[in-house]
């Protein structure tokens, strides 16, 4: 496990993704990617429990999120 973990992450906090995420189809949507490697996202939830604890969003989006693995993400410090 990396540092990432419920501890150090927080909801609203920006994390950039460490790979691509892809969609596999299933009833209700076809297969495509969600996000890619490198993107910045969102944040929007953490379910310590679950396979893919923590759940993301790009920062626009706020009607629906995916999960993502603690090992996926890496935190970003913003400097002011």
């Amino acid at each position: 496990m990396t540092t990432n973990t419920t501890d150090a992450l927080q909801v609203g906090q920006k994390v950039r993704l460490l790979i691509d995420i892809f969609e596999h189809a299933d009833e209700y949507a076809p297969a495509g990617y969600l996000a890619f490697k490198g993107e910045v996202l969102i944040i929007r939830g953490l379910k310590p429990e679950s396979v893919r604890p923590v759940s993301v969003s790009h920062e626009n989006i706020t009607d629906c999120s995916f999960g993502v693995a603690y090992d996926e993400i890496e935190v970003i410090h913003e400097h002011n």
